[in-house]
């Protein structure tokens, strides 16, 4: 952990003990902000982010040693910002990553109903029978389970966007 966030959590925390009230709450925030900041501005992998928590608990220890047993709570604080920290780093991650999936099976959508729709329009310059054979088989395939699967992904995607449910049963 960079030496300017040693100390500024052990500022923050030696302020924190002077006033004593809401002290856990505080501790919490502390470590909280110390290790998002430091995620933030390292971009740490996991083994760091394991030795940036050590040195902050550490860092709590030291700063309430005196308290004997009673620094559990102190410990526990800084342990719930750690997680929070991580947490919250975590689920933007996690949330980037569904909007990613979620492009992709927009895209994945369009390109599938670009290709049914050419199909469809093909038929018209069949001979009837094949142009109904194939209308059937569009009419099975829009019914099929993997499209139903397709389907119920896209669908909150169609909702929001307005589009048109293309995979309406016709």
């Amino acid at each position: 952990m960079a030496n300017h966030l040693q100390e500024q959590i052990t500022v923050a925390l030696d302020k924190v003990k002077e006033k004593g009230k809401n002290r856990t709450d505080k501790i919490k925030d502390i470590i909280q902000t110390a290790i998002s900041e430091s995620s933030t501005e390292m971009k740490s992998g996991s083994e760091e982010m394991r030795s940036i928590a050590q040195e902050a608990i550490a860092i709590v220890i030291e700063t309430y040693k005196d308290k004997g047993e009673a620094v559990k709570e102190e410990i526990t604080a800084a342990m719930e910002g750690i997680v929070n920290a991580l947490n919250i780093k975590k689920r933007e991650e996690i949330k980037q990553l569904q909007d990613k999936v979620h492009d992709h099976e927009e895209v994945l959508s369009q390109e599938i109903e670009v290709i049914l729709d050419d199909i469809k329009e093909s038929s018209k310059q069949q001979a009837p029978d094949v142009s109904s054979a194939i209308d059937s088989a569009l009419t099975s395939i829009k019914n099929s389970e993997e499209i139903s699967l397709l389907q119920k992904r896209w669908q909150w995607f169609s909702l929001i966007k307005g589009r048109k449910d293309y995979w309406a049963k016709d």
